[in-house]
């Protein structure tokens, strides 16, 4: 397995030395990575979506209110 891939899965052996300690701790480093997603409420964007599912005389009636 090349070493790009093995670190995000099976980790790589590496040595790690503590502060103060006298003799370096072996173990394994591994990669993980984790997104998250929050979706922003936007008043202005609503109102657009809102718009577009409203029908009314004219759409710049619609807009002529969000920028008021």
């Amino acid at each position: 397995m090349e070493a790009a891939t093995k670190i995000f899965n099976e980790g790589i052996d590496c040595q790690f030395l503590n502060l103060g300690a006298k003799s370096w701790k072996k173990g394994k480093v591994r990669i993980r990575i984790n997104v998250e997603f929050y979706a922003e409420e936007n008043n202005q964007e609503n109102q657009i979506i809102n718009i577009q599912n409203n029908s009314s005389d004219s759409p710049l009636d619609d807009l002529r209110k969000i920028m008021n």
